[in-house]
C-alpha cells in the first residue's frame, strides 16, 4: 500500500495502520517517499553528501499555488476531501510541504528536532483550512544543524503560482534547472543532469517488492514525516 498524503489524521490512526500492514505482512508507505526511488532525487542525495557544496548550511522550499481540484480537468477549488476539514485536519502547507520534509531527511541524513511558523488564511478567508504556511526547522544531519525554510499556499491567483528550491552549503549552493541540478561553486556553475523518469516510479517500487529488494523509504518515514507535519500545525502562530 502506498497512501496519499497526508497519510492519517493523527499519528495515532497512522500508527494503527502501520500496525495492520505489518501484522499482513505487507509494504506501507507514503506517497512522499516515492521520490526516493526517482534518479533526480537520488542525485541530489548524492551531491549533498558528496560535499560539492561543502557543509549544507539551509534548505528553502516556496511552493505558491492555488486550490486544489478534485480530479484533473475540474475546477480548482470545487468541493473533495483535500479542502474537508472533516476528512483532513491540514490544508496548504502540508500539501507541498511534506515532500520537501521526505526530500529533506532524505538528502541530509537527519531528522526535524525544533519546528516554528506562522499559518493562516491569506486569499481564501472562509476557508476551514489554512491557505498560508510557512515554517522555520532545524535537521539534524551528520554534519550538523540545517535550518529548512518551507513556505507553501494555496493562494496564488490564476497564473500567479511560483515554485523554487535552494540549498545553501558552506562552499557553494545547488538548485534545480528543469529535471537537472546545478550546482553554484566559488563563483562557477556546474549541470548535472538526470535522466527522464516518471515521478512515481510504481515500476521500481513493484520490481523492489518482487525481489526483496530493500526500499529507501517505508512506515518509519511516512510517520516522521507526518510527526515533523504536525509538530508545525501545533506551534504555528495563526
Amino acid at each position: 500500500v502506498v497512501a496519499v498524503k497526508p497519510s492519517a489524521r493523527t499519528l495515532e490512526e497512522l500508527d494503527s495502520v502501520i500496525a495492520a500492514a505489518a501484522a499482513a505482512g505487507r509494504f506501507f508507505g507514503s506517497f512522499e517517499g516515492m521520490q526516493r526511488l526517482h534518479p533526480r532525487t537520488q542525485e541530489l542525495r548524492t551531491l549533498v553528501r558528496s560535499g560539492a557544496i561543502g557543509t549544507p548550511l539551509s534548505f528553502h522550499q516556496v511552493c505558491h499555488g492555488g486550490l486544489p481540484s478534485p480530479w484533473p480537468g475540474k475546477a480548482s477549488g470545487d468541493p473533495s476531501w483535500w479542502i474537508d476539514p472533516t476528512q483532513v485536519a491540514t490544508g496548504a502547507w502540508l500539501d507541498h510541504a511534506i515532500y520537501a520534509i521526505d526530500q529533506a531527511r532524505y538528502a541530509f541524513g537527519g531528522e526535524i528536532d525544533h519546528v516554528s511558523g506562522v499559518i493562516g488564511n491569506r486569499l481564501h478567508a472562509e476557508l476551514p483550512l489554512e491557505d498560508y504556511g510557512a515554517a522555520l526547522m532545524r535537521l539534524q544531519a551528520g554534519t550538523g544543524p540545517v535550518t529548512l525554510v518551507i513556505e507553501d499556499t494555496w493562494a496564488a491567483a490564476p497564473g500567479g503560482g511560483a515554485h523554487w528550491l535552494q540549498i545553501l552549503g558552506t562552499e557553494g549552493s545547488v538548485r534545480p534547472d528543469g529535471k537537472d541540478w546545478v550546482v553554484t561553486r566559488h563563483g562557477k556553475e556546474e549541470r548535472y543532469p538526470v535522466p527522464d523518469a516518471p515521478f512515481f516510479h510504481l515500476d521500481a517500487l513493484a520490481a523492489a517488492l518482487q525481489s526483496g529488494e530493500p526500499l529507501p523509504f517505508g512506515p518509519e518515514d511516512a510517520r516522521a514525516n507526518l510527526a515533523a507535519c504536525l509538530a508545525f500545525y501545533g506551534s504555528a502562530v495563526r
